[in-house]
């Protein structure tokens, strides 16, 4: 924590152990494999990009890394809908559905009803 580009840091065992109340830590938990990730997660600070002079790495759990616009269109899609808020997890359930396949092993999110025709 005295370093000046670290924001939070968490071990491993508070990651899993939460209750999934803290997003940050929701966010590293999903990411994070008991048996083959890290002791201890590093989280930077917001706008922090080490050995980068430009650009961004998609991999912090700040806003700017992860909201992105999603958009489906198409035969079997809601025309004219629009939902505020859908988590990464739910794509794949969501694509498997329109696709008429199952859900992919191990996930975790729901289809966005928003998404289909009524």
């Amino acid at each position: 924590m005295k370093r000046p580009e670290i924001e939070h840091v968490f071990t491993a065992e508070e990651v899993h152990g939460h209750n999934g109340l803290n997003r940050m830590k929701n966010l590293v938990q999903n990411g994070h494999s008991l048996k083959y990730s890290g002791d201890i997660v590093f989280i930077q600070k917001p706008g922090y990009i080490s050995n980068r002079r430009f650009g961004s790495t998609h991999a912090s759990g700040m806003n700017y890394d992860t909201h992105v616009p999603l958009l489906f269109y198409g035969q079997g899609i809601t025309k004219g809908s629009t939902v505020e808020r859908t988590e990464i997890p739910d794509i794949a359930p969501t694509m498997s559905v329109l696709l008429g396949i199952s859900f992919p092993n191990g996930t975790t999110g729901n289809p966005i009803k928003a998404v289909f025709d009524h």
